[in-house]
C-alpha cells in the first residue's frame, strides 16, 4: 500500500474540501489499490421511460401597466387676478398642469379656454417627472359683465400614455362684474 505525507496547504472553498476529504480517505485507506482493480462495475438496465405527459404552459403576459408606473397628466389648479373682475379688466389666469403618476410624463399639450372661445389656444407643456408641476400663464380682457367658465385640457394631444386618461380637464367658473 502507498504511504501518504500530509502536509499543511492553503487552499480554501471546495477544493480544499475535497482535497481534504481525499487526504482523508486515503489515509484511512479507503478506495482500492491497483492490485484490487478487477474492472469496471456493470450498470443497471435502465427502466423504460414513463409516458411523456404534454405540459400547459402558459403564456407570458406583459406586467401590467400600474406595476411598471405610467404618468398621469391632471390640470391640479387654475387661478386668475384680480379675484373680482370688472367688464374691461385685464385678468391673468394661471393654469398648473401636474403629473400625479408614478412615471415621467414626456413633453405634452395644454388647451386653455376661456368663456366661449372656438379656437382656445394650445400650449406645449415640458417633459414632468412625478409630483412636478407646470404652470402656463394667461393674461385676457373681457368686455362682457357675466359668469364666464375657464377649462384647461392636460395632454389635450393625447402624447402621453397615463395611467388615468380621464382626469385630464378642470374647470371654474367665475364672474365679470359691470
Amino acid at each position: 500500500m502507498t504511504h501518504f505525507e500530509i502536509k499543511p496547504f492553503s487552499y480554501t472553498g471546495r477544493l480544499a474540501a475535497l482535497a481534504t476529504l481525499a487526504i482523508v480517505a486515503m489515509t484511512l485507506g479507503v478506495g482500492c489499490s491497483s492490485d484490487a482493480v478487477t474492472g469496471p462495475t456493470p450498470m443497471p438496465e435502465p427502466e423504460p421511460p414513463a409516458e411523456v405527459q404534454p405540459q400547459i404552459i402558459p403564456a407570458i403576459e406583459p406586467l401590467p401597466a400600474t406595476l411598471l408606473g405610467q404618468p398621469d397628466l391632471i390640470v391640479s389648479n387654475i387661478n386668475f387676478s384680480p379675484g373680482a373682475p370688472k367688464a374691461g379688466d385685464e385678468i391673468t389666469f394661471w393654469v398648473f398642469v401636474k403629473n400625479v403618476g408614478d412615471a415621467p410624463a414626456t413633453a405634452s399639450s395644454l388647451r386653455f379656454k376661456v368663456g366661449g372661445e372656438t379656437y382656445p389656444p394650445v400650449v406645449g407643456v415640458p417633459a414632468l417627472d412625478p409630483d412636478e408641476e407646470y404652470r402656463f400663464t394667461r393674461k385676457v380682457t373681457l368686455s362682457v359683465a357675466q359668469n364666464y367658465q375657464v377649462t384647461g385640457w392636460a395632454d389635450d394631444l393625447d402624447d402621453v400614455a397615463e395611467s388615468d386618461e380621464a382626469n385630464n380637464t378642470t374647470a371654474r367658473v367665475f364672474t365679470v362684474a359691470p
